[in-house]
């Protein structure tokens, strides 16, 4: 939840398996103003995409923030650049969702997707998240990845 003009910037990320969907229900109107989604159609192609390396004392205050809730910034640059330029965040490329209360969305787990700041001072933007998996399907034990390396750790 993002109360009006507060919380944080979720920055370009995916999400864990991509044995599970994710579906995101709006309990408020969500919008750009009151930091909807959005997400980089298509790019869910590429596969895993690469981390972004910290590289300064407030990207590692960002960084450790945002690895207590499994989100780990990827490299949209370098994913860029692997696919010699043809993605792009362009303004156009970038997709919004806009949903009513009660709407809702889904998405695929490896498509790069993120969240500005709740801008509007008086609106909140509550939602609420739900992962599935098909039935019988098991998920492959993982360990987590060194946020700043991207490796994996023991």
């Amino acid at each position: 939840a993002a109360e009006g003009g507060g919380g944080h910037e979720v920055p370009w990320h995916q999400d864990g398996s991509d044995k599970v969907r994710t579906i995101w229900i709006a309990l408020d109107p969500v919008d750009a103003r009151n930091g909807a989604l959005r997400v980089l159609p298509g790019w869910h192609r590429q596969g895993r995409l690469p981390l972004k390396r910290v590289e300064s004392l407030e990207e590692l205050t960002a960084a450790e923030y945002m690895a207590r809730n499994n989100v780990y910034q990827i490299d949209l640059e370098a994913a860029a650049a692997k696919e010699g330029g043809r993605t792009s965040t362009r303004k156009g490329s970038v997709v919004t969702y806009e949903l009513p209360a009660g709407g809702g969305a889904m998405h695929h787990p490896q498509l790069p997707h993120s969240s500005l700041p709740n801008a509007s001072p008086l609106r909140d933007r509550r939602v609420v998240i739900l992962r599935f998996m098909a039935r019988g399907e098991k998920l492959a034990p993982t360990r987590a990845q060194h946020w700043q390396e991207g490796r994996k750790l023991l």
